[in-house]
């Protein structure tokens, strides 16, 4: 009897020149199926629209400001949140973050920067949304820490 592995094996060569031919996305994997967005809590809320064409006036810095962190800074168009420290039911700032969800915030970080964001999740560590660059919205996190005072719309 006869075998013909040379062609035996080229059949096989066959089936794997078709998976070959299959564009493959970055790191050799399939890519992933058309329409999907971003991954991940919050990732799918980004708006629909520009943030106010106005710039909060920024907070003062006032010994009440500087307080405790339920002494809040209430103004026409929103609430001031200034400085917080976890108090014993938890983080205070996640807390009053979540009340900014889905709206329209401005920042103020410690580092000087000012900038518009749209949260769409909050932990205790961090909030992710949306931020306001170069007229479009960007995903970003950031660190409660670095935030020193936002103000919700």
């Amino acid at each position: 009897m006869y075998n013909d592995n040379f062609n035996k094996n080229r059949e096989n060569t066959n089936r794997y020149d078709n998976v070959q031919r299959q564009q493959m996305g970055p790191g050799g994997f399939p890519p992933p199926p058309p329409n999907i967005g971003p991954q991940g809590p919050g990732m799918e809320n980004q708006p629909r629209s520009a943030p106010p064409d106005f710039i909060p006036e920024a907070p003062r810095m006032d010994r009440r400001q500087m307080g405790a962190p339920d002494e809040q800074n209430r103004t026409g168009f929103g609430v001031f949140i200034g400085p917080g420290r976890p108090g014993p039911g938890g983080n205070d700032r996640s807390r009053e973050m979540r009340r900014c969800l889905n709206r329209f915030t401005y920042f103020w970080l410690f580092n000087g920067n000012d900038f518009w964001f749209y949260p769409t999740f909050v932990d205790r560590q961090i909030v992710q949304g949306f931020r306001w660059r170069r007229n479009r919205w960007e995903f970003d996190r950031i660190n409660l820490n670095r935030i020193f005072f936002f103000r919700c719309f």
